[in-house]
């Protein structure tokens, strides 16, 4: 888990930066020179670090993969790989659909 504390003038860079990292799960924060906190940053950035989950798999070409989320039991089931607010002790169900595109042969 990686957490960023940036000022707010760079902080667009910062979530293009975290959004291109696959499967790193990454928090950035508001760095304000008048009220500088480092454990306030630190805690904050953390419980969103713990709410947010995300399914992640390696990219292929040989499958096609499609992903529903219901991010709590009363929460509708919804396209995406990816739950947000999620509180300790929420159950959180991903649906997960695999259609091969292509097969290896089998070596002989």
């Amino acid at each position: 888990q990686i957490i960023f504390a940036v000022s707010q003038k760079v902080k667009n860079y910062y979530e293009k930066i975290s959004d291109s990292w696959w499967g790193v799960n990454s928090a950035i924060t508001d760095l304000n020179p008048d009220n500088f906190n480092i454990s306030r940053i630190l805690m904050e950035s953390k419980k969103k670090l713990n709410s947010k989950f995300k399914l992640t798999y390696p990219p292929t070409d040989r499958l096609e993969i499609s992903v529903t989320t219901k991010c709590s039991p009363t929460s509708p089931t919804k396209i995406g790989d990816e739950c947000d607010g999620v509180e300790l002790g929420q159950e959180v169900t991903f649906g997960v659909r695999v259609k091969f595109l292509t097969v290896q042969p089998q070596e002989t």
